[in-house]
């Protein structure tokens, strides 16, 4: 990769690693998430601290435009997924684990009680 195509290949690997999130989070794919993070986060420590001379910057801008909706792509699927999490536990009883911070819910796990019958 020559230093003219840096930055353009670097946002490609950025979008295509917004894709395969999205992606993973619509098949709920768990290794296709991490696999996903691990491509975002090289790309975005390979991206460059000033861009070269002479970068065509039009192709940059493509680029960049392409990763604009595969970022809201993921977060509303991530949204869509959290929704769904937070229903499902409140429908079980179960408190929400953490926030979007990362700050744990304080919420008490309720004692379930059941009776089973067998009748043979």
């Amino acid at each position: 990769m020559n230093s003219e195509s840096a930055p353009v290949a670097v946002a490609r690997q950025m979008r295509t690693a917004l894709n395969r999130a999205g992606d993973a989070l619509v098949n709920a794919r768990l290794d296709g998430m991490l696999d996903a993070e691990r491509m975002l986060a090289a790309a975005v420590a390979m991206w460059p601290q000033a861009m070269p001379a002479g970068l065509d910057r039009g192709e940059l801008r493509r680029e960049m435009q392409g990763i604009r909706p595969a970022l809201e792509r993921c977060r509303r699927l991530g949204l869509a997924l959290s929704a769904f999490a937070n229903a499902s536990c409140s429908a079980t009883g179960l408190g929400r684990g953490y926030d979007r911070t990362g700050v744990a819910q304080a919420r008490a796990i309720p004692q379930v009680r059941a009776a089973w019958e067998a009748r043979v």
